[in-house]
């Protein structure tokens, strides 16, 4: 099932990408403040706050492995080949969380559960609609725990829809 799951999850991707890559020749607007949803290995709440047109901060709760875990992340953003709206981005902060035992996570021993903390890494891509308060981004989020199971993690792929608050 989890194959399944996979397998939809990037064809997901892919279709969002090609609509994402159609949406390029539209005209778009800058935000401040933005609150929408990230989807991907994980599922959950993102908001994001610029400070300046280049730095922003984006602080998501995420569900995953019947856990949930949060991070704040500083990002730098900046745009692609003259396109107003269409800017790349990377960044790195804090992450921490809960995850219990169950079938699907055979890293962790039965009956035991996991408090972690870390940090993850950010990169992507994100454009602004111009008639529609919406940003649509695609980003890599690689992590790492420092504390609790150790591990880095590097399949957190996610496609986000945030509405432009201002």
């Amino acid at each position: 099932m989890k194959k399944d799951s996979m397998v939809i999850g990037k064809k997901l991707i892919v279709t969002l990408f090609f609509a994402f890559s159609l949406l390029l020749k539209i005209n778009s607007q800058e935000y401040i403040d933005a609150i929408g949803i990230r989807v991907g290995e994980s599922f959950g709440v993102t908001y994001k706050h610029f400070f300046s047109e280049k730095f922003a901060i984006e602080a998501s709760v995420m569900s995953r492995w019947h856990g949930i875990y949060s991070m704040g992340l500083i990002e730098l953003h900046s745009q692609i080949m003259d396109i107003k709206g269409f800017k790349w981005y990377a960044g790195a902060g804090p992450s921490g969380g809960y995850w219990s035992y169950n079938n699907d996570i055979k890293w962790l021993d039965p009956g035991k559960s996991a408090f972690v903390f870390g940090i993850t890494a950010i990169a992507g891509l994100e454009y602004n609609l111009k008639d529609v308060p919406l940003a649509i981004g695609i980003d890599w989020k690689p992590a790492i725990n420092l504390f609790g199971y150790t591990r880095p993690w590097l399949d957190e792929f996610s496609v986000s829809l945030k509405f432009r608050l201002n």
